[in-house]
């Protein structure tokens, strides 16, 4: 049987946590039960939330968590055996459920559903959306794997996933800064389980532009991308992805993380540029690093690879820096 939770786990969105609930509460097919986590919101937030206690179950943390540690408590809280997660700025149109539950009985191993979604942007008001037109609509191991090496593929407002397989893999990585939804994905292709596609826009993932937050991450996002070339990367060994097809992956990461850094005109400690170097070495892209270092930020790069590089980096961006 499959009982599917929603998660909200909500800090400080009084403005938009009404929509979100009542997005939740409008499903075609009802979810199993919604659950609200309120991370100690002081402005008003909870106060909102309040209104609703009779059509969804609210928890609260024992103290206020940071983000990794608030949504593996909310997903700690729900009891169906698959969960989906929404922020409380995001919305899920109401498809969301019946659609991922079609998705989960496409295939008895199926661990990961993922479907599309529209970005809102709340600069220039527009809504744009995203398909994931380069993944099949099941796929197996490792590809699933092989296909997360350069970046994440699904929003946090349109995947769901099995609880027992989110137990297994131990939640979300509370090391991360902003790479959460990326690194859960890499570690759920990790336990041989089948990734299946949605192809329908099932939520809306709100982008709201704050240049204070966002100056304050660069450090943060530099830090999870080194983590992950560092470490994270190199597990895809355990499935059986080749080591060419790692350094490959790893190599689009890694320009794409130098092309960052001299965008935002990062100034890195020396400690940064030690770890830089020997990426660089394991990835055998020494002859780039060395040319960055001398300021020409993608050397030997025509202009279509720049093109897709620089594409590459500002979705990045975008999601990690906006949720």
């Amino acid at each position: 049987m499959i009982n599917l939770s929603i998660g909200i786990p909500v800090y400080n969105q009084v403005t938009t946590i009404r929509e979100t609930i009542e997005s939740v509460l409008s499903q075609n097919v009802k979810p199993y039960e919604i659950v609200i986590s309120d991370n100690h919101c002081n402005d008003g937030t909870s106060e909102i939330i309040a209104e609703y206690k009779d059509l969804i179950r609210i928890v609260k943390p024992p103290v206020h968590l940071s983000i990794a540690a608030h949504w593996n408590f909310c997903v700690n809280q729900c009891a169906g055996n698959w969960v989906g997660l929404i922020s409380g700025d995001d919305l899920l149109y109401p498809n969301y459920t019946k659609a991922m539950i079609n998705g989960i009985l496409k295939h008895k191993d199926s661990v990961f559903i993922m479907g599309g979604w529209n970005v809102h942007n709340k600069v220039n008001k527009t809504l744009k959306p995203h398909y994931l037109l380069s993944m099949g609509q099941v796929t197996h191991p490792p590809k699933t794997t092989k296909m997360l090496l350069a970046g994440p593929k699904a929003s946090f407002a349109a995947f769901c996933f099995n609880k027992k397989t989110f137990e297994q893999v131990g939640g979300y990585d509370e090391r991360c800064n902003l790479n959460h939804d990326w690194m859960l994905q890499y570690d759920f292709s990790l336990t041989r389980g089948v990734f299946i596609k949605l192809n329908e826009i099932i939520a809306e993932y709100t982008i709201d532009h704050r240049p204070l937050i966002e100056k304050t991450r660069i450090r943060l996002y530099i830090e999870d991308q080194i983590n992950y070339l560092t470490n994270k990367l190199w597990e895809a060994k355990k499935v059986g992805v080749k080591p060419n097809y790692i350094i490959k992956s790893g190599g689009i990461v890694f320009k794409g993380l130098l092309c960052y850094i001299s965008k935002q005109n990062f100034e890195l400690k020396n400690q940064d540029i030690s770890k830089l170097k020997e990426i660089a070495i394991k990835l055998e892209s020494i002859n780039l690093y060395d040319k960055w270092l001398n300021q020409d930020i993608l050397p030997t790069t025509n202009n279509r690879t720049k093109s897709f590089i620089l594409k590459k980096i500002r979705a990045m961006y975008n999601f990690f820096h906006n949720n």
